[in-house]
């Protein structure tokens, strides 16, 4: 499964799992949503959408995103950041690519009241395939093997700075910094 079919697959969670037709889903109803989906698709589907995740997640780790997860959340861990991309792919293509490019663009989403987290969506596909099977997701220690000696190949990342430099995440941010830090 490529990008592309998994994010019609969250598109259909999203539709599922929209209470209105004015605000957009929970996401933990998307996450739901999305087991329900793969569970009808089958053991198949399941595992390749873990794998389609895992790659659409890892076109944005880095501190872009993490700096705005971090003024979002009053802080964030290294599972605080996964559970953010877990909100962040809930909340569908248009936004997930949009913050993408513009991390700020975020505050066009968010409000002090937000809480921009979804463990839920990161375990739908292992959920799924363990309501189908009755087992545990498979581990796939060929692919992480794999990862590894591919992380030679991988560009430098781009590095991190401190977040807790407001000058710096005013400069990085100024539309969420202005919604989360005090002035």
């Amino acid at each position: 499964m490529d990008t592309e079919a998994y994010w019609q697959l969250v598109d259909e969670a999203r539709t599922r799992a929209r209470k209105g037709a004015e605000t957009a889903p929970d996401a933990n109803d998307v996450a739901d949503s999305l087991r329900a989906v793969l569970v009808e698709r089958g053991t198949e589907a399941a595992r390749e959408a873990d794998a389609a995740y895992d790659e659409l997640v890892a076109t944005v780790h880095g501190p872009r995103l993490w700096g705005a997860a971090y003024l979002i959340g009053g802080g964030c861990s290294d599972d605080g950041f996964d559970y953010f991309l877990g909100w962040l792919v809930a909340q569908g293509r248009e936004v997930f690519e949009r913050a993408a490019q513009d991390p700020d663009s975020l505050a066009d989403v968010v409000d002090e009241d937000t809480v921009a987290e979804c463990e839920d969506m990161l375990a739908a596909a292992w959920d799924a395939y363990e309501e189908l099977t009755g087992e545990e997701f498979p581990e796939d220690d060929e692919a992480d093997e794999d990862e590894d000696d591919d992380a030679d190949d991988e560009p430098a990342a781009e590095p991190f700075w401190d977040f807790d430099d407001e000058a710096e995440m005013r400069t990085r941010y100024p539309r969420l910094a202005a919604m989360f830090l005090e002035d």
